[in-house]
């Protein structure tokens, strides 16, 4: 039996352009404050960069949003970024107000947060944000 060849698209997950890359870089990480490059005290390990999409990029792309805006990135050591990863598990089962109040848990920016989803007009977003700060 012979299959069809697998349609694989030529970039799958596009790279998020250069000139962003540069200005979303940091020296540190913005959720926790640990320096990149340098031995950290309580894990024992050298912190690396990552850049990170507040919201995901495979999320954002299925409801043709561009996700490669400066609002949207954010400088993260592997540690925050593993700890987002998870969270994500509630955006993608269609539950954003859990997942914004994971990354608030976590202490992320949630003024970046707040600003990315005002970006996309993701409105019960910005209003359980504001909610929360209210409660907090």
């Amino acid at each position: 039996m012979i299959l069809p060849p697998i349609h694989r698209p030529t970039d799958p997950k596009p790279r998020i352009p250069d000139a962003l890359r540069r200005d979303a870089r940091s020296f540190y990480c913005r959720v926790c404050g640990d320096l990149y490059g340098v031995l950290s005290n309580e894990i024992f390990s050298v912190p690396r960069e990552s850049l990170d999409h507040i919201f995901p990029r495979r999320w954002l792309i299925q409801f043709g949003f561009n996700p490669h805006v400066i609002v949207n990135l954010i400088s993260v050591c592997g540690r925050c970024h593993a700890m987002k990863k998870r969270a994500e598990n509630y955006l993608f089962r269609a539950d954003a107000l859990t997942y914004v109040s994971q990354l608030a848990v976590h202490r992320w920016p949630m003024e970046r947060v707040e600003v990315a989803a005002q970006y996309y007009g993701l409105v019960e977003i910005v209003e359980a944000i504001h909610r929360r700060l209210v409660l907090a």
